[in-house]
């Protein structure tokens, strides 16, 4: 997994790791990519811009990561001081958390991290720009909480992270995980047709308010518009009545969907999937690569 999903996720220069629930395998996935791009700057003579990871804050619990020299960290005051990594401060963002002020740090050395970062999308936005820009990162990873879907929008590429945490039954977590894959690749507002009648959704687009516009009998609305998936709130069965009905949604900002990543295992809970089937429930029903989290683990000292 490492090195295929690690080149799938180099054009973008900011990545975001979605889950579908807690235990879903995002900080997995991000020690895999940050090791894959240690073995890569090591094993090519033209390096890698720097590496930039953050998360989005969320209630209490912080991925630990490894991170390598040169490698930049956005975390949260509280939880900076508590690494055990030699560090540079670069920039203090003004940016509020309930564990302080969120710190730019650059590594001097290799060793560990929590990443407890903003909380607000716009804050986030905010961040991933000024790493961008003002440090020079060539990619920034950022680790999202559980269904936080909102913060895909931060990036412009995203992986889609479900574990056999969210449902006893496999069959129930693919179908999910299709539906939020679909909801990801949701065509943009440009393509709406002209003679579409279309009502424009500026909050949460529910499944009250989509029965309403399937049900209505007074005018067929052919066409919803949506800000972004974040915004989309929908059950499958929902979607799929409007959609029979000859309905299509659209959004105006588009979320490109990368790859897919499967936990297979359910911590805590005394169950798990088998792998082989779990990944082939999934990738019967999406379109972009589907991985294994469990399958390629990897123990970092």
């Amino acid at each position: 997994m490492q090195n295929d999903l690690f080149s799938l996720c180099r054009p973008y220069p900011v990545v975001s790791l979605v889950g579908l629930s807690k235990s879903a395998g995002k900080t997995t996935v991000l020690k895999h990519l940050i090791h894959a791009y240690k073995r890569y700057t090591k094993s090519n003579a033209q390096a890698l811009p720097p590496l930039a990871v953050t998360s989005v804050g969320q209630g209490g619990v912080f991925p630990e990561i490894r991170i390598y020299k040169g490698m930049y960290a956005a975390t949260a005051a509280g939880v900076l001081r508590d690494c055990d990594f030699t560090r540079r401060i670069v920039h203090t963002t003004g940016i509020s958390t309930p564990l302080g002020e969120v710190i730019v740090a650059e590594a001097l050395s290799d060793g560990r991290v929590s990443l407890a970062g903003p909380s607000v999308n716009s804050q986030l936005g905010e961040l991933c720009r000024y790493m961008r820009a003002e440090i020079g990162a060539g990619q920034i990873l950022v680790d999202g909480s559980g269904d936080r879907r909102t913060f895909a929008q931060a990036s412009g590429g995203v992986i889609l992270c479900a574990g056999a945490a969210l449902n006893r039954d496999i069959n129930a977590v693919a179908a999910e995980c299709a539906h939020i894959c679909r909801l990801m690749n949701l065509p943009l507002e440009a393509e709406c047709r002209e003679d579409a009648v279309i009502r424009r959704i500026s909050g949460a687009l529910t499944d009250e308010i989509l029965g309403e516009i399937t049900d209505c009998a007074d005018i067929k609305i052919t066409a919803v518009i949506a800000a972004d998936m974040s915004k989309i709130f929908v059950k499958s069965a929902v979607l799929d009545r409007f959609l029979h009905r000859g309905g299509k949604i659209y959004v105006n900002k588009p979320a490109d969907l990368i790859a897919a990543a499967l936990n297979p295992t359910a911590p805590g809970l005394g169950y798990a999937f088998d792998r082989a089937e779990f990944l082939a429930a999934v990738r019967d029903r999406v379109s972009v690569p589907v991985f294994d989290v469990e399958e390629h683990e990897t123990v970092y000292g």
